[in-house]
């Protein structure tokens, strides 16, 4: 028994001195990030401006921190800091722009910051305020979208906006023979609205074209204003051009896709090529769209400027032509 407890005490003993030997080393401590004003407040800027402003972060832990990214939530946020390491009660700046250009309305954008925090490891910063129209139009452009035809002019609106109010439409100038731009009064006689006419005929295609609004502010005497329309086709033809490159002994296998526009149903009736051999099939596919595919097309310079006659059964389309490009 004796012999026992002798041998008792020693492991109790041995296991007191181990768990002292063991015991963990008290931690030299943790980095904290803070900064003073996380969030900046812009108030009312105008939408062509940068709005910059500098945070600045401070380590109030008692262990380094590590900056390992800075990173703006979107494009149209910069941001760059000036240093990426800080010791315990270091200061560091984050200089940041944000471009309100063609932005309205309220805007918040965020700045993370990813450190060794632990208890902050993504740290947000912000940019708040609201983008504001100094002196604009509104829309920012006219556009007509699909015109499907018909014999009469068709009318869109545009308004000229400023912040003070005191702004004045003085004249519209530019040149298009698809369309003509007028100004005229509003409600309280006031000249700050604007009149787009597009012009028949409706020639099939995408129209473009731009006008200058002359105004009475100091800071934006003239403010450009993009018109458009698009009159569709009856059918569309992709590609546009049938592309041969490289040298190929054999020929090369290529397609055609005919879809619908604003005449839903066809039929493709042939092709006429101006070389022969070339083995053609008329596919059906869904939706209306029809796929022409050529088998061994041979890469010809001779073929070059040439063009592929699609025979259709769609009235003013009976027969439409697709070039051949030759590239060596």
């Amino acid at each position: 028994m004796k012999h026992f407890m002798s041998y008792l005490a020693v492991i109790v003993y041995a296991s007191v001195s181990l768990a002292v030997d063991t015991e963990p080393v008290a931690t030299s401590g943790v980095p904290k990030i803070t900064c003073d004003t996380p969030t900046f407040s812009f108030g009312e800027q105008d939408q062509d401006q940068d709005v910059a402003h500098t945070f600045k972060l401070k380590n109030e832990g008692t262990a380094t921190l590590n900056i390992s990214k800075v990173k703006p939530a979107c494009g149209c946020t910069v941001a760059t800091i000036s240093s990426k390491i800080l010791e315990p009660g270091e200061v560091a700046t984050v200089a940041a722009r944000l471009s309100l250009k063609g932005r309205r309305g309220v805007q918040r954008k965020s700045i993370t910051v990813e450190s060794n925090d632990p208890k902050s490891p993504s740290y947000r910063l912000w940019m708040t305020g609201t983008a504001v129209i100094e002196i604009g139009i509104e829309p920012t452009q006219v556009n007509f979208g699909q015109i499907k035809g018909g014999d009469k002019p068709l009318k869109k609106e545009a308004e000229l906006i400023s912040r003070k109010g005191d702004a004045r439409i003085v004249e519209i100038v530019g040149a298009s023979d698809k369309f003509t731009a007028e100004k005229a009064n509003d409600e309280n006689g006031n000249a700050t609205r604007i009149v787009v006419t597009a012009l028949p005929p409706f020639e099939r295609g995408y129209w473009r074209g731009e006008f200058t609004v002359k105004t009475t502010h100091p800071g934006k005497p003239d403010i450009k204003l993009p018109v458009s329309a698009m009159v569709p086709e009856k059918v569309y033809v992709i590609p546009s051009t049938v592309i041969l490159r490289g040298n190929h002994p054999k020929g090369l296998n290529r397609s055609i896709l005919i879809r619908p526009g604003t005449v839903k149903k066809f039929k493709v009736l042939g092709v006429e090529l101006p070389v022969e051999g070339v083995k053609v099939q008329i596919k059906p596919l869904g939706m209306g769209n029809q796929r022409i595919l050529f088998y061994n097309f041979p890469v010809d310079r001779k073929l070059d400027k040439k063009l592929i006659w699609i025979k259709t059964d769609v009235p003013g389309k009976e027969r439409i032509s697709v070039p051949i490009r030759v590239i060596p």
